[in-house]
């Protein structure tokens, strides 16, 4: 299984194809089970301060300016795994990411290493540390599959997370056209303590939106060997539901005169049932003839409390375990219209931290 697919267009059908272009803002279609399979993280050990630590790996695979195909490896990790000791008159964390990426004869193809520290100024913050770093790597890699073992290691006591994860290259052209893979994006504040905040999309190897993220960002490239004036391609952009529902999201068409096209879109997710989406774009080449696809998963986590992803009856029976068997009596006499509001009492009332943004 793969993250990609060629597929040829019957004769018969290419003309089609133009005419469900015009159409396709109403186009649905079903029953379309996900070919996504080749990004998975394994864990293979972790002896990290945290027995779950905040650590997430996705790949990108595209072609630099020359053609050349390659891949960035994103990396995003919480410093407050790590273990802090003083260091002056403030704390510090010192860690490292070491990469190996290995082909299917298990050879060594290349390997890098990168360093950070983190200083806090009371270690009290190192339990409030709030954002995450993010990491990026670049390899060039031929077409083929990869494995890249990743491992976090803590230069305090030398304790390290081991994590495995698949690649996938493959940038075969079909009429001189390609298309990278889906990056999944997020809009975050990047920066530092000392410097001023700044917002941009930065990819997000987590990939759950919705109740903290509601807005997924996707990026792709769609690239052409043999560029000419007339030259374009369209592209079509879906999602697939837990239900294997497929709908269409957008439609396009790009010039691919300057050899490499960037393409970004997003998606609000704010009324999207929790579960795992798949997103897919087909790309068809300028003779109409083949479609190249391309897919990527993220998730979606809504407040487990919002009614309208969740009865009303299933949401008492999880809070039956800490309610009291007065407060149980008080919600289920609640009224169907103040059913919701209820609820946000309820946890608000145990909100340890009140004042603070987040319960």
């Amino acid at each position: 299984m793969a993250r990609m697919s060629i597929k040829r267009i019957p004769e018969k059908s290419a003309h089609q194809l133009l005419h469900r272009l015009v159409i396709s803002t109403a186009l649905l279609i079903f029953s379309i089970t996900s070919i996504w399979a080749g990004s998975e993280t394994n864990w293979i050990k972790n002896d990290l301060n945290s027995r779950l630590p905040a650590i997430y790996v996705d790949y990108w695979a595209g072609k630099a300016d020359q053609g050349e195909p390659y891949v960035c490896l994103f990396i995003e990790l919480s410093p407050s795994d790590m273990t802090f000791t003083r260091s002056g008159d403030r704390y510090a964390a010192h860690y490292e990411i070491d990469i190996s990426v290995w082909d299917q004869q298990s050879q060594l193809i290349k390997s890098k290493i990168l360093r950070d520290s983190v200083f806090i100024d009371s270690y009290d913050e190192m339990n409030a540390y709030n954002w995450n770093r993010l990491y990026r790597a670049a390899f060039e890699l031929e077409d083929g599959r990869y494995q890249a073992m990743i491992e976090i290691v803590d230069k305090h006591n030398n304790n390290s997370a081991l994590l495995q994860q698949e690649l996938l290259v493959n940038s075969e052209e079909i009429d001189g056209v390609d298309a990278s893979d889906i990056l999944i994006a997020r809009r975050d504040a990047f920066g530092s303590a000392s410097a001023e905040e700044s917002f941009g999309i930065l990819p997000y190897p987590g990939k759950v939106y919705g109740a903290e993220q509601p807005e997924v960002f996707y990026y792709f490239e769609v690239y052409s060997a043999s560029p000419a004036v007339n030259d374009s391609v369209t592209y079509n952009v879906y999602t697939i539901d837990p239900k294997n529902e497929q709908k269409l999201l957008n439609s396009g068409r790009v010039s691919v005169l300057s050899g490499k096209v960037p393409v970004l879109h997003s998606l609000r997710v704010a009324e999207h049932a929790p579960g795992t989406y798949d997103l897919m774009v087909e790309v068809t080449t300028p003779g109409g003839v083949y479609q190249i696809e391309r897919r990527a998963v993220f998730s979606v986590h809504q407040n487990p409390l919002d009614l309208r992803f969740k009865p009303f009856a299933k949401v008492l029976e999880e809070l039956e375990l800490m309610a009291s068997e007065e407060e149980m009596k008080k919600l289920k006499s609640t009224s169907k219209r103040e059913q919701q509001a209820a609820l946000y009492r309820f946890w608000a009332d145990r909100d340890p931290t009140p004042g603070t943004e987040k319960n």
